[in-house]
């Protein structure tokens, strides 16, 4: 039998986690502030025991819709 490479028990995709720290870095933001936009629901984030972690999908989407400025717009007060 051959497969045509559509098993809705098969991702095209694996998921890839990153720690707290890493996405924090890479946004170029302090792990507090990075905690605050999860609390705040603006980025997912999901917790394994006693650690955080993040989906590469979400944290490149977060990037993509706020254009990596987060948490900028609540410092600067007009």
């Amino acid at each position: 039998m051959e497969s045509n490479g559509e098993n809705s028990n098969e991702s095209s995709e694996e998921t890839v986690w990153l720690s707290s720290g890493e996405v924090a870095k890479r946004l170029g933001k302090t792990p507090r502030t990075l905690y605050r936009l999860i609390d705040e629901g603006r980025v997912p984030g999901y917790r394994f025991g006693r650690v955080i972690r993040l989906k590469q999908c979400d944290v490149d989407r977060f990037i993509d819709d706020d254009g990596g400025n987060a948490g900028v717009s609540a410092l600067v007060k007009q």
